[in-house]
């Protein structure tokens, strides 16, 4: 169980690395949009055509690109202050809590995301100026919380597995041991 955890882990990881990057980027292109509509309007009296448009597709991508890496890294705001005192079991029996409850609400806005997502791909709906489709940024945004909610299941996956053995090494929780230690959880 644990190989598969850790393989899944891996995986994820990698996707969530692809998806921050390609955040990353949008980031720094939303910059060099606003920049060049800034001076545009002001030097030159001539703003970007539907800068608008393009700002709220890329800030969707920008704003949901990143959520899944940071929940693998431990970057989002956690009940750390609970669970970081308790030790063992209370403490897994805590994470698995708050996995629990963060998969469900991540569980329920996937859904509205699809819902949007399915009724812009039907309707063909698009932005007021220059007519981008708004798919493109709500599938991001879906795609994402997809990719949340996998990585919320595999920490909750992990956090059921520590209940059982608390003093077992994890790759998910960057938790190592001794291999004495390891094999001493295995018996207990």
């Amino acid at each position: 169980m644990q190989a598969l955890i850790e393989a899944i882990h891996k995986i994820l990881g990698f996707i969530e690395r692809s998806f921050g990057l390609v955040a990353g980027l949008v980031i720094m292109g939303l910059m060099v949009v606003v920049c060049a509509e800034v001076v545009g309007r002001s030097a030159f009296n001539h703003p970007i055509r539907g800068s608008i448009d393009i700002v709220s597709q890329m800030m969707a991508i920008a704003a949901a690109g990143g959520i899944p890496y940071t929940q693998s890294k431990f970057g989002n705001v956690r009940m750390t202050i609970l669970t970081g005192r308790l030790e063992n079991r209370p403490r897994w029996l805590a994470e698995v809590l708050t996995y629990a409850v963060a998969a469900w609400a991540v569980w329920v806005l996937m859904q509205g995301s699809t819902g949007f997502l399915e009724r812009a791909w039907r309707s063909g709906a698009d932005t007021a100026e220059i007519h981008i489709p708004t798919w493109i940024g709500i599938s991001f945004v879906t795609v994402s919380l997809s990719l949340l909610l996998a990585r919320l299941v595999l920490q909750l996956i992990e956090s059921l597995r520590l209940l059982a053995r608390p003093r077992a090494s994890s790759l998910v929780f960057g938790i190592t041991r001794p291999a004495t230690a390891a094999l001493n959880a295995d018996k207990g």
